[in-house]
């Protein structure tokens, strides 16, 4: 729902929480650790059974087997259960957010934020969604469902990106203008 003052309102749904794996870099890292953990969990039990080379790798299988439906359990159970506890606890009506020169802005009945642009990791806007980091893997996650049209959500975007790049450039000269100067006479 895009509002006149240009508040946009969503509701998350699982796949929202499960695209954040195809945008964020840490997020993926964090899946795949679990997987590798696992696996070399099983390196080490083959080994301690006394295998070796190509044992020791046949006698892990089970374990990366293991490893790959925790991956699958993750990527699919975890998101659609962090509904079901925003649900719980009041989040299932819409978050509104608003974009302003200083900072982005976002109103719900729980809580009212504001993350000044220099707080704000990233902004990226990918397969019908754009995405405000606020840490590498946590993000205000705004789809393209929620908008009128694909001309709202692309100027949505465009403006997330020219307000961020603006207030990381004003918080450079901010940081500039604060160095020390060296006068030598």
């Amino acid at each position: 729902m895009t509002h006149a003052d240009g508040e946009i309102c969503v509701v998350y749904d699982s796949a929202d929480f499960r695209s954040l794996y195809s945008v964020s870099p840490q997020a993926r890292r964090n899946l795949l650790k679990v997987p590798l953990w696992i696996f070399l969990v099983g390196i080490f039990f083959s080994f301690g059974d006394g295998n070796l080379g190509l044992n020791l790798l046949l006698g892990a299988w089970p374990f990366a087997i293991g490893g790959l439906l925790a991956v699958v359990s993750i990527y699919w159970l975890i998101p659609f259960r962090q509904v079901q506890l925003r649900r719980k606890s009041g989040w299932d009506s819409p978050l509104c957010v608003s974009l302003f020169p200083d900072g982005v802005h976002t109103r719900h009945r729980n809580q009212d934020t504001q993350f000044h642009w220099s707080a704000i990791e990233r902004v990226v806007s990918r397969a019908g969604r754009i995405y405000i980091f606020t840490t590498p893997v946590c993000a205000l996650i705004l789809p393209r469902r929620f908008f009128d049209n694909d001309a709202a959500f692309s100027e949505f975007a465009a403006l997330a990106s020219l307000y961020w790049t603006n207030g990381r450039e004003r918080e450079l000269n901010d940081v500039q203008s604060r160095e020390p100067k060296v006068i030598l006479p």
